[in-house]
């Protein structure tokens, strides 16, 4: 029974909505860093994700709750205990957070040590449960306590807010939907302008920054005037009669609650894998879609806080917004159809100088991803505040029941998160995990609603027509959803993005497989003029065409032509195994560890078993699946002679800590002396600057670093580790006729000669370095290549990266005074002509020097010996016809 005469204290709520909203936007800043600083030491894995989200939400959870129960015993005592604690709360979260921003750089060592492999099959390897576990209790003696505090800062605010029961609804909307609000913001705040403009460290102090302004307002806010006026609750303590009866009026709402955060945890969890698929895995757009997701949440909070200030039937609320949820779901799939948009990128790329402008971009993605998630997210929000309108029946427990309901959504959504990211997804596919969490969702609903009977009483037909007409639309739906084959949702997302990077439409029978795993769905297709190809999340990770093959073979026969008797090379990042299957034909090679995060994609090697000749059968072959640069960390010094590695598109979220200043010194201290590293770069997929960052970052550590061509716009960093990059045309003639497979190899993808192999060359880490001076490097605080245009022409090189008359520092006896030595009489003109492709995409930079023939030396190269050797050399010949 609601306890009368109390009055709401005249605390100024603007103050206090303006403190938590500051706190919101603090909170989602942690979280934002924490998973990225997790992800450097722990791999950018599935698993660190889920580890930092885990421990986050368990501790908003338990903090919640706890907060609840020492609001309501401070109350009443002092009724300004829930702001003096709030206030309390913000500060040390602020100290905490400064403490952690300290210590977080240093997890990386420690990785190394609470870490360790198992065999799950014959040189298969994946990380221990004994790894995992300490993971888990690192994490939570890191960031369980200041978590924990976030959670009780909710509950103090409402134990401060609502001293009447029946504005315990509108009151926690209000507060949730502005938290929510202000994580929103800052979503957005810090992927689309802090962390770009400024780093990640810097964005843990600003977090601290803004937990102090909360902790400034909440202070305001308690020490007002009026304030002061304030009456203690003189109601005396709780019996145990009261406490019991409350219990089982919450009841009902707290299993609603939890089932339905385990559905719309589910539901965003679904929503990130189909639109990273549809529309790519890049930074703006994993920030953009939790910015509308948190949006919408936020926004239907608020609203369902007012409706019940009008409509008291919070049951009937709930019952709608739960049908809401289902309808709108199942129904923005049906809708979903970006060839329109598509078209409009395209048209807008047409009238630009070449990329699409960072407002333009986010214009895009918010109105693709609103299509999806908008509605469904919205009805979201209702839960919380409905959940407190019904349960809250006595203003001495608003604190405790609070925190229940709140510590039921976040355990209920931790559930969800975990079913869904790694059973259901993996097991079911998209399509049934939709239907099942619809029908979780729906279920949500039913419980409550049929728990209370007097919500559908004849006198109230309204609470039988609502329920009972989302049910028929929710059934209607899901028998069509049901007819829809399996791969409905697969399909619709890949088409999509195929369509975006290939400019055609994938046909059915180009399909050649399809599979859903843990991280990503799987697509595999054979393409005219591109060979078997592999698409992950509905894009291209890797294919067997001719120009594929060529660069990613380079990745390993360049580097270990400089070698006598190469024995371990490390493989970050499969794909096809184009790499790896290069790695295999070189016999000294006695041990070659492959690293992929993905085993599903492991698992699909054999349908590329025609190029990479099944090399994961190779006895010397040992499979880790791990992030790679955790690999390396697990690592003894000195362990390789050659480290390479072609990771996913650049711009890719995630990617980044695989071309960072850090990474580099990592893979130079696992090198063994005069050991190599090889990397892709595709110069055409970035804009100029972002290539120039990671250049810069990469001779900074291997100042002695050479720029090769592997296929037009594919480029190789290839550097050294403590020794020049220099090779002489009787080594390439030796190592070619000793090793007669590895030549057979590089003469199918016209590197069979000295005069091929030497004309992979474009600069000099000489060049590179004194062109990437004043450039900012890629690392680990800045990582420059994520945020990069999503939308832009792929046709353009920086060409004062590019000199090829510097070849003389990679084989200075090649070229005695100055020409060519015996036997390499077509390098100038094989280089001239090279020197000519580039100047046909290059972006023309102060200081380029380009052109048809190349300077520094006294070559005079004529249209005709152009012709000759393009006609000559079959990877010429492919370039000129514009097949490669």
């Amino acid at each position: 029974m609601a306890v009368t005469g109390q009055h709401d204290p005249p605390i100024s709520l603007p103050l206090v909505l303006l403190a938590f909203f500051f706190s919101g936007i603090a909170g989602i800043l942690y979280e934002v860093v924490w998973v990225r600083e997790f992800g450097l030491s722990f791999g950018n894995t599935i698993d660190s994700a889920a580890l930092v989200t885990g421990v986050f939400m368990a501790g908003l959870g338990i903090g919640g709750w706890l907060g609840g129960i020492l609001a309501d015993r401070r109350d009443g005592d002092d009724p300004r205990a829930g702001l003096r604690l709030y206030l309390g709360a913000e500060l040390l979260i602020g100290i905490l957070g400064l403490l952690i921003s300290f210590t977080l750089p240093h997890l990386e060592s420690i990785s190394a040590w609470a870490s360790s492999y198992r065999v799950i099959r014959p040189r298969w390897h994946v990380l221990t449960a004994g790894s995992y576990g300490l993971r888990y209790l690192i994490a939570a003696m890191l960031i369980g306590p200041i978590t924990i505090l976030m959670g009780c800062s909710l509950t103090f605010l409402m134990r401060s807010l609502v001293r009447r029961v029946r504005i315990a609804g509108s009151r926690a909307g209000l507060l949730f939907g502005m938290n929510t609000a202000g994580a929103a913001l800052g979503c957005l705040f810090a992927d689309v302008v802090w962390i770009p403009l400024c780093g990640v460290w810097s964005t843990q102090i600003a977090a601290v920054l803004l937990n102090l302004l909360a902790a400034a307002s909440a202070w305001r806010a308690m020490t007002s005037a009026s304030f002061q006026r304030l009456q203690p609750n003189r109601q005396g303590p709780l019996s145990e009669s009261v406490i019991a009866n409350e219990m089982g009026q919450v009841h009902g709402a707290m299993v609603a609650i939890v089932i339905s955060g385990f559905a719309g945890m589910g539901l965003e969890i679904l929503w990130f894998r189909f639109l990273t698929s549809a529309l790519g895995q890049y930074r703006l757009v994993f920030s953009l879609l939790l910015f509308e997701i948190l949006a919408g949440i936020g926004i239907g909070a608020a609203v369902a806080g007012l409706l019940t200030e009008f409509v008291h039937r919070p049951r009937l609320l709930w019952v709608s917004a739960q049908s809401g949820i289902a309808i709108s779901t199942l129904a923005s799939f049906f809708l979903f159809d970006l060839g329109a948009l598509q078209e409009s990128i395209r048209a807008s790329l047409a009238a630009t100088t070449g990329e699409l402008g960072v407002m333009t971009e986010t214009w895009i993605h918010l109105g693709a991803i609103a299509r999806v998630v908008a509605v469904p997210s919205f009805f979201m929000g209702f839960a919380f505040p409905l959940a407190n309108a019904i349960a809250l029946r006595d203003p001495r427990t608003v604190g405790r029941r609070a925190g229940l309901l709140y510590l039921g959504n976040t355990l209920g959504a931790l559930g969800g998160s975990v079913m869904t990211g790694f059973i259901f997804l993996p097991a079911l596919g998209m399509k049934w995990t939709a239907l099942a969490l619809v029908v979780i969702a729906l279920a949500a609903g039913a419980y409550l609603l049929l728990g209370d009977w007097r919500e559908m009483t004849p006198r109230r037909p309204l609470g039988w027509a609502l329920p009972s007409g989302g049910a028929l639309v929710v059934v209607v739906q899901c028998i069509v959803w049901v007819s829809e084959p399996a791969d409905y949702l697969i399909l619709k997302s890949f088409r999509a993005s195929a369509r975006a990077s290939l400019r055609d439409n994938i046909k059915p029978n180009d399909i050649v497989t399809k599979s859903e795993g843990l991280i990503e769905t799987v697509v595999i297709a054979d393409l005219p003029d591109r060979g078997r190809t592999l698409f992950t999340n509905g894009h291209i990770m890797s294919l067997t065409g001719y120009g594929a093959q060529r660069y990613m073979r380079a990745f390993v026969h360049l580097p270990l032509l400089h070698i006598d008797h190469p024995d371990s090379v490390l493989v970050i990042c499969f794909g096809v195994g184009n790499t790896a299957s290069a790695a295999s034909l070189h016999p000294s090679v006695r041990r070659i560890e492959v690293v992929d995060i993905s085993k599903n994609i492991l698992e699909h090697a054999p349908y590329f078993s025609a190029t990479n000749g099944n090399v994961l059968d190779d006895p010397r072959v040992a499979i880790f699946v791990n992030d790679g640069r955790h690999h390396l960390q697990m690592q003894p010094r000195e362990s390789y002679d050659l480290v390479t590695l072609e990771p996913p598109p650049i711009a890719f979220a995630g990617v980044g800590a695989l071309y960072s200043e850090e990474f580099y010194s990592l893979v130079k201290s696992r090198l063994k002396p005069g050991g190599f590293m090889s990397q892709w770069l595709p110069m055409r997929q970035v804009p100029a600057a972002t290539v120039g960052a990671m250049v810069r970052a990469f001779v900074d550590v291997f100042p002695s670093a050479l720029l090769l061509n592997g296929d037009t716009g594919d480029f190789i960093l290839m550097g050294r580790k403590d020794a020049p990059i220099e090779i002489t045309q009787a080594k390439i003639v030796s190592r070619l006729e000793a090793e007669p497979t590895v030549a057979q190899d590089l003469a199918r993808y016209g590197m069979g000669t000295a005069t091929e192999i030497l004309g992979a060359f474009a600069a000099s880490g000489e060049l590179l370095v004194q062109k990437v001076r004043a450039q900012a490097a890629v690392t680990d605080d800045l990582p420059i290549m994520e945020y990069g245009p999503v939308y832009r022409k792929r046709n353009d090189l920086p060409s004062g990266l590019i000199d090829v008359a510097g070849i003389g520092d990679w084989c200075p006896s090649c070229f005695p005074a100055g020409w060519p030595a015996q036997g390499l009489e077509d390098l100038p003109a094989y280089l001239g002509f090279m020197s000519h492709m580039y100047a046909r995409f290059a972006v023309r930079q102060e200081g380029s020097s380009v052109g048809v023939v190349p300077p520094g030396l006294p070559w005079r190269l004529e249209p005709q010996q152009l012709d000759r050797v393009s006609a000559m050399y079959p990877y010429l010949q492919r370039v000129r016809n514009g097949k490669s």
